[in-house]
């Protein structure tokens, strides 16, 4: 990441830090801090691609919990629904729609982790609708139920 991201990155939350009052609060910036760095790193693993897939990869991040589809996507930016498939395909190894998958499934995993939202909450902020489909999907990737998998006894 260039130092530019990370100085901007310190510089707004140097005021966070200055202001925290106990361990609680400190524990919850640490892991606001953390994430907000690996945005930046994420952000900047997209730098190799093509513009037509940087802002597809923005895209997504922003709509989320919308509906996305090849077609939506496309037309929302304004690129052929077969040039978009087929640039996102071969520059990032995956479809599209895998690629929107594995990004709500990975989404969903931090949800169910971090928050006591109810799993058809979960499945809705991530953009699935049908929480049976939702739920198929993320045992198949995960192993567990959404339910199971928040159920199971703390990492580490």
């Amino acid at each position: 990441v260039h130092p530019v991201y990370i100085d901007l990155l310190s510089g707004a939350l140097a005021v966070k830090i200055e202001r925290v009052a106990d361990t609680v609060e400190a524990n919850r910036l640490g892991l606001e801090m953390l994430r907000r760095y690996c945005r930046l790193v994420r952000n900047d693993a997209h730098s190799g691609c093509s513009q037509a897939v940087q802002k597809t990869l923005s895209y997504i991040s922003l709509h989320l919990s919308g509906e996305l589809s090849l077609r939506s996507i496309a037309a929302a930016l304004g690129f052929n629904a077969t040039y978009l498939s087929a640039q996102f395909s071969r520059e990032r190894g995956e479809t599209l729609t895998a690629y929107i998958h594995t990004l709500r499934l990975q989404t969903a995993r931090r949800l169910l982790d971090e928050t006591d939202l109810p799993v058809a909450e979960v499945a809705a902020r991530v953009g699935m609708v049908d929480v049976a489909y939702f739920s198929r999907l993320f045992k198949k990737k995960y192993g567990l139920s959404p339910l199971r998998y928040r159920a199971r006894p703390a990492e580490g």
